[in-house]
């Protein structure tokens, strides 16, 4: 079963090295009144900008743009099915920012 709170653990888990790295991020109070509720977190590095989101339903998306021109650098789309699948996709998105 999928936690959309894994997703906010692996940015507080991970808060030293994200801040180390210039990156800062926003925690929205997650969206629980949907029949699949989920979590959502901005992003921010320099001109660029992302948002992650986790459903309950293991969907997850990884969007992100240039801050300036708005234009969309990078969308992805995954089914998350464990808390370490949901690292290994953060790791490799929001570092790369």
């Amino acid at each position: 079963m999928i936690s959309i709170d894994w997703l906010r653990e692996w940015f507080e888990i991970n808060e030293p090295d994200l801040a180390f790295a210039g990156i800062a991020y926003s925690i929205f109070v997650p969206r629980t009144e949907s029949e699949n509720p989920a979590q959502v977190i901005d992003i921010e590095r320099g001109q660029k900008a992302a948002r992650v989101s986790l459903w309950e339903s293991g969907e997850f998306d990884f969007e992100s743009i240039d801050s300036v021109t708005g234009e969309t650098v990078l969308f992805e789309h995954h089914v998350i099915e464990s808390s370490e699948s949901l690292g290994d996709v953060l790791t490799n998105r929001v570092f790369m920012l």
